[in-house]
């Protein structure tokens, strides 16, 4: 399975905007590394097959979910799915996204020193600066800006894709129910291109 990358924007209990960067991937693991970590691999499948079987003509959805797992445990290996998420007051994220992927390349003893330098030493830019840094097996410079310039940030979105999507129509039309404030759903089994067409969607309002 790819690795997908998905944003959102939330708010706390004081309102506060915060944008989310998720990572989604997966990790094989040998028989002997998954019974160590999550318990005996024989006695997961056997119960995964037997409530296959047992729901199997009463809930489509739940069968489609246990051969999902079942294919996942293949050649005496299983491929385990994870996400992993930064969060910033500020929507980098382009830079989340390389961080978020730089950090599964590591190795689990070093993925502490990395969270710990983007936290506390990376700083936010000063007033019309921009802070240039690189990541760990990374050839690209990545760009921090300040707030005051975020919408060169914004930019790093690939509003072209838009057009990939929706019709000239449909886009005025959608841009014309945003500027009303009515509600908007978007629909898709790829939560990347939903969080990406939303973000774009959102930052139209903003020039």
């Amino acid at each position: 399975k790819p690795q997908q990358t998905f944003y959102n924007i939330i708010k706390n209990e004081k309102e506060e905007i915060f944008y989310m960067a998720t990572l989604q991937y997966f990790i094989k693991m040998t028989r002997k590394e998954f019974d160590k970590t999550y318990g005996n691999f024989n006695t997961l499948q056997n119960f995964i097959n037997r409530i296959s079987v047992h729901r199997a003509n009463k809930d489509k959805a739940f069968q489609e979910f246990f051969q999902t797992l079942s294919q996942m445990m293949v050649n005496d290996t299983v491929l385990i799915p994870e996400s992993i998420s930064l969060i910033s007051k500020y929507p980098y994220f382009y830079q989340m996204d390389t961080a978020l992927k730089c950090l599964i390349s590591l190795p689990k003893n070093e993925m502490n020193f990395l969270i710990s330098h983007i936290i506390n030493e990376i700083p936010i830019p000063q007033k019309n600066t921009q802070i240039q840094f690189y990541l760990p097996r990374t050839v690209n410079v990545l760009k921090l800006y300040n707030e005051k310039n975020i919408s060169e940030n914004i930019s790093n979105l690939n509003y072209g894709s838009l057009f990939d999507f929706f019709s000239i129509d449909n886009i005025i039309l959608l841009f014309h129910l945003l500027i009303l404030e009515q509600k908007v759903l978007l629909i898709d089994n790829n939560y990347k291109l939903l969080s990406e067409m939303s973000l774009i969607l959102i930052n139209l309002l903003y020039p």
